[in-house]
């Protein structure tokens, strides 16, 4: 990733590479906390264990889980 980069153009960038199969999910996935971490830290002052480890290290202690919805989990319930 290019430094100087807004955390916003970050995103985007390891979105766009993961998108084109350059990046493994678990590649995207670390990316991702490390950026979001960061932003945490510097806009919210919490301070993140781990957060000074580079890019591409995955945190060992934090398991991550998927969910996925149908089309349908976010309409409104209109039942009477």
């Amino acid at each position: 990733m290019a430094q100087g980069n807004s955390y916003s153009e970050m995103i985007r960038e390891i979105s766009r590479a993961y998108y084109n199969r350059s990046l493994t999910l678990d590649e995207y996935r670390s990316e991702r906390k490390w950026i979001l971490d960061a932003v945490d830290s510097e806009y919210n002052g919490i301070e993140i264990r781990g957060l000074n480890t580079a890019p591409g290290e995955p945190d060992k202690t934090n398991s991550m889980t998927t969910v996925f919805y149908g089309p349908t989990d976010t309409q409104p319930n209109f039942r009477k």
